[in-house]
């Protein structure tokens, strides 16, 4: 019983006497069963160490990421922060400019507003002083309305503006007078006036229809007004004889000249000079006849001549 307890173990060599131990088998069981144990411990521990390991490894590669993912949000934090603090900066700029252009506007505003009050006001002068001439003419300034050649959008009546009424009014007056004859066709003094007088060829009671100013043979002769020239031709008793027609009813009758310098059909403006005085057809010697005819019937040039005597101050 005591050999079945024991291992023997024989070691021989190739030469020389062979050897034998004798070894108790529960030894023998028992540094198996430690080695078995270590073996497993370690198998184990190495496990454990690799599952460690790689567990460590992933969530070292887990924490890389969640790293980079942080920069990447503090960079576009920084990155959104940098933009807001540039558009806060733009509106602040945004903001500065448009409190100037308020103040610039507003400056405008009040400048404008005194430009147009100070040019209202030279506008009533100017109007007051149409309206003058317009009284010393003794003529009543009308505007026809005509519904057949009318039109344009409804707009109620809220009542119009001093300012709109003034240039409406000087307008109106201003468009008159322009083809209203006024001040003198030549720069002389009156010879003859207009009315009953003494004809100077055959010295007999005669009504003289116009204004005889005197002149040098050739000096410029100016229309009085704008118009067309309805006659431009020689006469037995005025010699070369120029007429224009006027709006408003007015003809004016250039008499005696030496030169007729427009014809029938052409326009002309007030200033222009028409013709030269000289002493055609009935006449002693060299001056210019003026006439002016209102509806067809003459009336006496006079006052219509003075108004270039007026004088207005207007600023």
């Amino acid at each position: 019983m005591l050999i079945d307890r024991q291992l023997h173990i024989i070691v021989t060599g190739e030469s020389g006497p062979g050897r034998a131990f004798i070894v108790p088998k529960i030894l023998v069981q028992k540094v198996l069963f430690i080695s078995l144990g270590v073996f497993l411990v370690l198998l184990i521990g190495t496990i454990s160490g690799i599952s460690f390991f790689a567990s460590a490894y992933t969530l070292e590669h887990q924490l890389a990421q969640l790293h980079s993912k942080l920069d990447n949000s503090s960079q576009v934090c920084l990155s959104q922060e940098q933009e807001s603090q540039a558009q806060i900066a733009d509106i602040k700029i945004k903001d500065a400019l448009l409190e100037k252009y308020k103040k610039q506007l507003a400056k405008l505003q009040k400048k404008h507003d005194a430009m147009l009050a100070k040019s209202v006001s030279r506008l009533d002068e100017r109007s007051k002083a149409i309206e003058t001439i317009i009284d010393a003419l003794g003529i009543d300034v009308q505007i026809e309305e005509d519904p057949e050649h009318s039109g344009g959008i409804f707009i109620p009546d809220k009542g119009q503006q001093f300012g709109d009424k003034l240039i409406l009014q000087t307008d109106q007056y201003l468009d008159f007078l322009k083809y209203t004859p006024l001040g003198k066709p030549i720069n002389t003094s009156i010879s003859s006036g207009y009315g009953s007088r003494n004809d100077p060829l055959n010295k007999r009671r005669a009504f003289h229809e116009g204004l005889d100013f005197r002149g040098r043979q050739g000096a410029n002769v100016s229309v009085t007004a704008d118009g067309v020239v309805s006659r431009s031709a020689y006469s037995k008793d005025f010699g070369n004889i120029i007429i224009v027609k006027h709006k408003n009813g007015y003809k004016t009758l250039y008499a005696h000249l030496h030169k007729r310098l427009v014809k029938k059909g052409d326009k002309v403006h007030r200033g222009q000079i028409i013709g030269l005085v000289g002493s055609t057809g009935r006449s002693t010697g060299a001056h210019l006849h003026y006439e002016l005819h209102l509806n067809g019937k003459p009336v006496n040039p006079m006052k219509y001549v003075k108004i270039s005597k007026l004088k207005f101050s207007i600023h």
